[in-house]
């Protein structure tokens, strides 16, 4: 923490650092990479919910198409920034069989 001398030279005060928020694209990337050929949605869903735990600090990705041949996730659809962001697996058998980011 870097300190700044106020008005009263004799006087220190904290300059307070800003805090920023984690991106939500590095965990969704996470997550992304750790979802693996083969793994089933019993295995997809738990590992988006540790990249977004609720309560975390990122809004939590909206899930599409959950039983269907295709699981859909994309980010916060209210953020244009955080929309770009969206990874579809194609299932097949309830295994991913490919992945497109």
């Amino acid at each position: 923490m870097e300190l700044q001398a106020s008005t009263n030279a004799d006087q220190w005060k904290p300059k307070l650092e800003k805090k920023h928020d984690p991106s939500p694209v590095e965990p969704f990337t996470r997550f992304i990479n750790n979802v693996k050929v083969g793994m089933n949605k019993a295995q997809i869903l738990p590992e988006l919910d540790r990249q977004f735990p609720v309560g975390g600090p990122c809004i939590i990705p909206i899930r599409y198409g959950i039983g269907t041949d295709t699981m859909s996730i994309r980010l916060d659809p209210n953020n244009a920034a955080d929309n770009a962001e969206f990874v579809s697996f194609k299932m097949k058998g309830g295994q991913v069989v490919s992945k497109g980011y």
